[in-house]
């Protein structure tokens, strides 16, 4: 029945999700759920985050998405010239700046920040000695926070928050990160 094949189709996604190994790989793992005849199958397609980021995500599927089409129709499978890649993107970039190219926005810019702080503060923190003193703001007293979210705070963040404020994930937490920050720096 369709709830025992989706209870199977949700046994193998964990095990797919679970099975991605960074030092032996792979990486990347596809699954074809073959429905049968009259059925609709359904393809799963996981990649580990630092295989490719979310913009690649989307381009990646837009390729199997088109590739998939052609096949479909008969056509002869082509994606057509290759795009620019992000090296020579960003080389480019850098000389257009070098050159001035942005020179236009400098004042729009400056005035985005106009009276800002970028320093953030810092904690102080405790000595051998007992006493306090001022923590230096750099690699070495790098901390880590991990907040780990329950499975139904987890649907709220992926499913209900973004569905209610017609938005992505992403911008979500970047959301977070900003009151964080402004509740830490006080600004």
């Amino acid at each position: 029945s369709g709830v025992d094949a989706d209870a199977v189709m949700g046994r193998v996604v964990e095990r797919v999700h679970a099975s991605f190994d960074l030092a032996g790989g792979p990486l990347l793992r596809a699954v074809l759920f073959d429905a049968g005849a009259g059925g609709r199958s359904v393809l799963f397609v996981a990649v580990h985050h630092l295989v490719v980021d979310g913009v690649s995500w989307r381009i990646l599927l837009e390729d199997l998405e088109i590739v998939y089409r052609q096949v479909v129709r008969g056509d002869t499978v082509g994606l057509g010239a290759r795009t620019t890649s992000f090296r020579d993107w960003s080389l480019w970039l850098s000389a257009y700046a070098a050159a001035g190219g942005c020179d236009g926005e400098l004042s729009y810019w400056a005035e985005v920040i106009r009276g800002s702080d970028p320093v953030l503060p810092v904690v102080e923190v405790a000595t051998m000695r007992g006493t306090r003193t001022r923590g230096v703001n750099d690699v070495t007293s790098m901390r880590s926070v991990t907040v780990r979210l329950d499975p139904e705070q987890t649907r709220a963040l992926l499913v209900e928050v973004p569905g209610v404020y017609q938005t992505q994930v992403n911008d979500v937490l970047l959301a977070v990160l900003g009151r964080v920050l402004a509740g830490w720096t006080g600004r």
